[in-house]
């Protein structure tokens, strides 16, 4: 079985934290199970990966002080960054094929 996850990351580590004891616990208890996380946290590398899980780290995006989205590193606008993060999701769906596609909060940020 094969699982795609979305973990929005613009808001510091609580999303991305939520999200791989999620995928810890789905892969504790499903036999066979293949995880694919998506995710801009540039955290993520910091984090020790059991077996069956990997990720796509996607371009950064983030929010200044009154909420409004940008580009965290790249020298590129909001909506191409945007663009260019669905790109790579919808690329990797196609090739991973997922059974199932979890978002975890904003799916369009």
């Amino acid at each position: 079985m094969r699982l795609l996850v979305y973990s929005h990351d613009a808001f510091g580590l609580g999303n991305i934290r939520r999200m791989l004891v999620i995928c810890e616990h789905l892969l504790s208890e499903i036999p066979d199970l293949s995880i694919l996380l998506l995710s801009g946290s540039p955290m993520l590398q910091g984090f020790r990966l059991p077996k069956g899980l990997d990720y796509i780290k996607l371009p950064c995006l983030n929010r200044d002080e009154t909420g409004e989205i940008g580009v965290k590193y790249l020298g590129m606008g909001v909506e191409e960054t945007v663009k260019l993060r669905s790109e790579l999701i919808l690329s990797a769906t196609i090739i991973f094929q997922p059974d199932l596609f979890l978002v975890d909060k904003k799916p369009t940020d």
